[in-house]
């Protein structure tokens, strides 16, 4: 595996994380359960 794809990974892997960070902060998204749930448990593997 090159560099640059180990590098591409791990900067969506961080972008995503910042992502589901803010989502979870979201009054409506904690307002629907089943979406939370999700990315509580997304947010944990992340």
């Amino acid at each position: 595996m090159s560099d640059n794809s180990l590098l591409g990974r791990l900067e969506g892997l961080d972008s995503r994380f910042e992502e589901v960070s803010t989502l979870i902060t979201d009054p409506s998204v904690i307002a629907d359960m089943p979406r939370y749930v999700r990315l509580t448990k997304d947010y944990k593997d992340l």
